[in-house]
């Protein structure tokens, strides 16, 4: 009987060495494959050709950056090994993303206080065992400005470089806004310049668009802050003044006539005045709001035209 028990242990024993090198083996195999998975994530991470990042939790400074993102985000090492850049800092004070699948388009500074923009997005994961972002950037900064450029062209009168007409709507609607919660006043002067028809048919298309560069030009010199001018349609422009009662927007709107009427131009027979009309805001519908405004014009121009017609008339 100990016989047998002796045999049996011996035979559990040898089982168990066996279980025990195998367990050793296959632990030293997956260890090698997990070396060699890191070795070639690293070798992707340095290859790429876009900037990335990774950033361990809670830690500001960066233990692994590309090339590319040493480039693009001007980063530096140093004496604790980490990277970390002015543009970096930006970065992260902006706020990174944190879930998988987010992208932000973010703005940079770069070393030379020049702006861009990069869309950012994160991954988590687990390197070496420690929890950390892989943070990967795209820049759009082109984009972003073909953007603009057409957001602009958008709002902005291609001649005369000043709003457009679409912008003025909108922000006079805001403006209306405004005045209902703050209760400050806000005016409004329409103009058109007289006898703009014989100007182009005396002078000529070219010294007509001239004119109304010129008058555009002028008429933002004359202008707040706060004031917004833009083109209303053909020779006719809108001005916007906010915080302005109708007795100081006829202070305003005489100045811009004087202003225009002492212009000098290319020609030296051309004479150039506008008729206008000024009304402040009474609680109108917007359409009955720029109606008054021309109904005041139309007054202007009644009268002979060279003046400016304010709600006190």
């Amino acid at each position: 009987l100990l016989d047998d028990v002796r045999d049996n242990l011996l035979w559990v024993g040898v089982v168990f060495l066996v279980l025990i090198g195998f367990a050793w083996w296959e632990t030293g195999r997956l260890l090698r494959r997990l070396r060699q998975s890191e070795a070639n994530l690293r070798n992707v991470f340095e290859a790429a050709p876009f900037p990335m990042v990774l950033n361990e939790e809670g830690q500001l400074g960066l233990r692994q950056a590309n090339r590319a993102a040493k480039a693009y985000l001007d980063l530096r090492e140093d004496d604790s090994g980490d990277f970390s850049s002015e543009s970096w800092l930006t970065l992260y004070a902006a706020g990174l993303p944190t879930e998988i699948g987010e992208a932000r388009e973010t703005p940079i500074l770069t070393a030379d206080s020049d702006q861009r923009w990069a869309l950012v997005s994160a991954i988590p994961l687990h390197f070496s065992g420690v929890s950390s972002r892989l943070i990967s950037l795209t820049d759009v900064s082109e984009l972003k400005a073909i953007q603009d450029e057409l957001r602009s062209a958008s709002l902005t009168d291609g001649l005369t470089n000043i709003y457009n007409r679409r912008y003025l709507y909108l922000r006079l609607t805001k403006e209306v806004d405004l005045v209902k919660r703050y209760h400050h006043p806000l005016s409004i002067f329409l103009f058109d310049l007289d006898h703009f028809k014989q100007v182009n048919d005396t002078f000529g298309h070219g010294v007509g668009d001239e004119v109304l560069v010129q008058v555009a030009a002028a008429l933002k010199g004359c202008l707040r802050e706060v004031d917004v001018a833009g083109r209303y349609g053909g020779e006719e422009f809108l001005v916007i003044l906010p915080h302005a009662s109708a007795s100081e927007a006829l202070e305003v709107a005489e100045r811009i006539s004087s202003v225009i009427k002492s212009l000098p131009w290319s020609q030296p027979q051309l004479r150039v005045t506008i008729s206008g009309g000024v009304h402040q805001y009474q609680c109108e519908a917007l359409d009955a709001f720029i109606e008054m405004a021309d109904r005041k014009l139309y007054q202007a121009k009644e009268s002979g035209r060279d003046r400016v017609v304010g709600d006190q008339v």
